[in-house]
């Protein structure tokens, strides 16, 4: 205000340095200068107020850590999908880890989420060792073929590992058999290599044959017969 005041005074006397100027000219430049001063004055205490005014909480919702919560906002940078709530921040602000970025965390405004349906239920200890005891009984019987009749899988060659090619990936012969997400694949090849030497490698040629009659492989023993 001072410097706006001392910029104001000199500007009036190089008028009256160099130029004519009668009282009512001098008033209204004071005048204008004034009202000028006092909208600038205004608005920035208006803009004063606006950034220290405390964003109120969402009379739908009031967050808690732990809640599983979707943003309703307009922010381009904020994740689409679901996140949690990791802390509730004053005045009005929350912030929220999503499931897309689980290495970053936002702050949002409490009126921009919104309670993605209802919480999960409370796992207890002995609920959580049950279902995982039943998910790991699931995934052995998933691997564990069911054969035909009453077999003896040869365990020697259910072992054996192939010793080059792209089946190398895997530690043996019944893991590549009863890979399920490419079933049809791998026991095309292992009934391949039961019927030829590659490379002269006639040990390959030899476990694939005694498996594939070990687990009585259908499509094997209609081949051989």
């Amino acid at each position: 205000m001072q410097s706006m005041n001392e910029k104001l005074g000199a500007i009036l006397r190089l008028l009256g340095d160099h130029f004519a100027v009668s009282p009512d000219m001098m008033k209204d430049a004071v005048a204008a200068v004034e009202t000028v001063q006092a909208a600038t004055v205004e608005t920035k205490m208006k803009a004063k107020e606006i950034e220290e005014q405390p964003v109120s909480d969402s009379e739908d919702y009031i967050p808690e850590v732990g809640d599983r919560v979707r943003y309703t906002g307009g922010r381009n940078s904020i994740p689409d999908g679901m996140g949690t709530v990791t802390e509730v921040k004053g005045p009005g602000w929350t912030k929220v880890v999503f499931d897309s970025e689980p290495s970053n965390s936002y702050s949002i405004r409490r009126n921009d989420l919104r309670l993605a349906g209802e919480q999960p239920p409370e796992v207890t200890e002995e609920e959580a060792e049950a279902a995982q005891a039943e998910a790991d009984a699931a995934e052995e019987e998933e691997e564990s073929p069911v054969y035909p009749g009453e077999i003896t899988i040869d365990e020697e060659a259910a072992a054996y590992a192939i010793p080059q090619g792209m089946f190398t990936a895997y530690q043996n012969l019944h893991k590549i058999y009863t890979d399920s997400a490419n079933a049809d694949r791998n026991r095309k090849f292992l009934r391949y290599r039961a019927h030829n030497v590659l490379k002269g490698d006639e040990v390959t040629k030899e476990m694939c044959h005694r498996y594939l009659m070990s687990v009585r492989d259908e499509e094997y023993l209609k081949e051989v017969q």
